[in-house]
């Protein structure tokens, strides 16, 4: 009788604790991360997403996107919980699209709609304003900000301040002798302009918040400029001078120069350990920590801009119509792009669109604009907004690319088309 009852327990305890395991509650996945791509897409081409997400009983997970063009994908195959899953999308046509996603566990439990991930199907490539300026424009530099467009007129000796949110005409402010190049800090708070090649060579500091020049700092023949990433210090190309000079932001003091030939354009890295100096027939590095010169590309190149995670510099040289990308890493020219027919003296006018996936091309004697896919490097359009397109600068956040005409007085500006 005692086995009976010691059986009979044991039976009442298995089954009880076989009816709490079916009664436990099987909670749904979180909701997955918002889904990371490109932020520009162009259509009939694959668009990859990827996402994860964790699921609170560890269950494997399978993921749903609902691609904001009014069709979702089918549910992707399971994957354990934390891992990341990947799905694509092709688009037919231009547009805004929201992206997101959810998630459903091996029970059928699912999770909330995720936040949108904003793809841009299209790009800057439709004239959609206009903006006059005064003789002879030579560069344009447009606040971290959004807030001001800041235009250097070489004949007028000023700078023009227009609106960076309707292009809207704000001021004119006189500086010094061919104001050659413009560079703004990274809070936006102050620009710099480049005069030289007159009387007087002098680096003039503008204050953004009311524009008004607020110091002048006295160097030979100032070409170009930047500014590291930290907004600390400020490397100006004295082209005559033939030095690099750097200069401490926060009291506007010469500390250190880089001799070198003849040095012009002047691009920083992301991460501001180096800059990059063309000057005489040569592409010099400079390590910032030390300014000294690290690395040369032989070459007499002209126009430069990196690319906004810092692998990649785009050149373009005198007297040739090419683009030449240059992997950071190694100081590599690793393709070639050829922009237009003709070779202008002064080479291609280019700039990196904030995105890192396009670089725009200026050919000056070919009246063309250029736009190129910086996944193959290969041209994906060619268009013409004017006589003798000579500079071109994007818009922070990359809605709008600008294109200064120097001979025309006129910069146009390129927007969505859709």
């Amino acid at each position: 009788m005692k086995y009976v009852k010691f059986l009979l327990l044991i039976i009442l305890f298995v089954f009880l604790l076989s009816n709490c395991s079916k009664n436990k509650e099987n909670l749904s996945p979180l909701t997955p991360n918002s889904p990371h791509g490109l932020i520009i897409g162009f259509p009939n081409y694959a668009h990859v997403f990827q996402t994860s997400t964790t699921d609170p009983d560890g269950d494997d997970i399978s993921y749903q996107f609902d691609w904001g063009d009014g069709s979702i994908s089918p549910w992707s195959d399971y994957a354990s919980s934390g891992d990341t899953v990947s799905m694509s999308c092709t688009y037919l046509g231009k547009g805004t699209f929201a992206v997101r996603v959810h998630a459903q566990d091996e029970m059928e439990e699912t999770s909330g709609w995720s936040e949108p991930f904003n793809l841009i199907i299209g790009f800057p490539d439709s004239v959609v304003d206009s903006m006059s300026t005064g003789r002879a424009p030579n560069d344009l530099e447009v606040l971290p900000s959004g807030q001001y467009i800041y235009v250097a007129n070489i004949l007028d000796d000023n700078v023009y301040v227009f609106s960076g949110f309707d292009n809207s005409f704000i001021k004119e402010i006189p500086v010094g002798d061919i104001p050659r190049s413009i560079t703004a800090l990274p809070n936006s708070q102050y620009v710099y302009v480049m005069c030289g090649g007159g009387h007087g060579d002098a680096v003039i500091r503008i204050q953004t918040s009311d524009n008004t020049v607020t110091d002048t700092i006295l160097i030979p023949d100032p070409w170009d400029a930047t500014v590291l990433p930290n907004g600390e210090y400020l490397y100006v190309t004295s082209h005559l001078g033939c030095k690099v000079y750097v200069i401490r932001t926060s009291d506007n003091t010469v500390i250190d120069s880089v001799e070198m030939i003849f040095p012009r354009s002047i691009e920083s890295l992301h991460n501001g350990e180096y800059i990059y100096v063309s000057a005489g027939f040569a592409i010099y590095t400079i390590r910032t920590s030390d300014n000294t010169i690290t690395d040369s590309i032989n070459g007499d190149y002209s126009y430069m801009s990196v690319s906004p995670d810092g692998r990649y510099l785009y050149v373009s040289r005198e007297s040739t119509n090419h683009i030449y990308v240059v992997r950071t890493s190694d100081n590599i020219i690793i393709d070639t792009v050829e922009v237009g027919d003709i070779s202008g003296p002064d080479g291609i006018g280019l700039c990196v669109h904030p995105s890192g996936q396009l670089v725009y091309g200026v050919n000056e004697p070919d009246n063309i604009v250029s736009v190129i896919h910086t996944l193959d490097n290969t041209v994906i359009k060619t268009m013409t907004t004017g006589n003798g397109p000579s500079l071109i600068a994007p818009s922070p956040n990359g809605e709008y690319i600008y294109i200064l005409h120097n001979a025309s007085n006129i910069i146009y500006v390129l927007g969505y088309s859709f």
